[in-house]
């Protein structure tokens, strides 16, 4: 990754459904190879390009974090348990007191007592689980500069 990668991740953060030949414009390439530079970034796992819908607006008007203690031995399979789970949009490790947060995403009250207390807490390796709704988001962007 070079510099003119970071120049087009950049645009692309502002604008995911700016055309190739846009971007080419702005940083001094053709469009075949921003389209090129582009796909590798997107095959490298350094960048995705979807659509982040607000979940209280789309259905989902329960949102919740989820801190996790587990036992260490089964870290990584509760990891990819829950990663693996419809409801839950995000899964990271942590070092706290407790070693997996999760953001999960409820139909309901009681779809979110389901999801936290049987399908999580039952998972093998789970020692406590922290829940806390979340009551409104004030910020959720994924294109602040860093």
């Amino acid at each position: 990754m070079d510099d003119l990668d970071l120049q087009i991740i950049q645009i692309l953060r502002k604008d995911g459904r700016i055309p190739y030949n846009h971007i080419a414009r702005k940083v001094g390439l053709s469009d075949g190879s921003v389209r090129r530079r582009i796909e590798n970034l997107i095959a490298d796992d350094v960048i995705q390009i979807v659509a982040v819908p607000n979940p209280m607006v789309v259905g989902y008007p329960i949102v919740a974090r989820l801190d996790i203690e587990v036992d260490l031995t089964h870290l990584a399979e509760i990891a990819k348990a829950l990663a693996n789970m419809e409801q839950i949009s995000y899964v990271a490790y942590c070092v706290a007191s407790f070693q997996l947060t999760a953001e999960v995403l409820a139909r309901s009250v009681e779809d979110l007592r389901r999801i936290a207390f049987h399908d999580v807490s039952q998972l093998p390796g789970v020692r406590s689980l922290q829940v806390t709704p979340i009551s409104k988001i004030i910020k959720r962007t994924y294109a602040a500069d860093y």
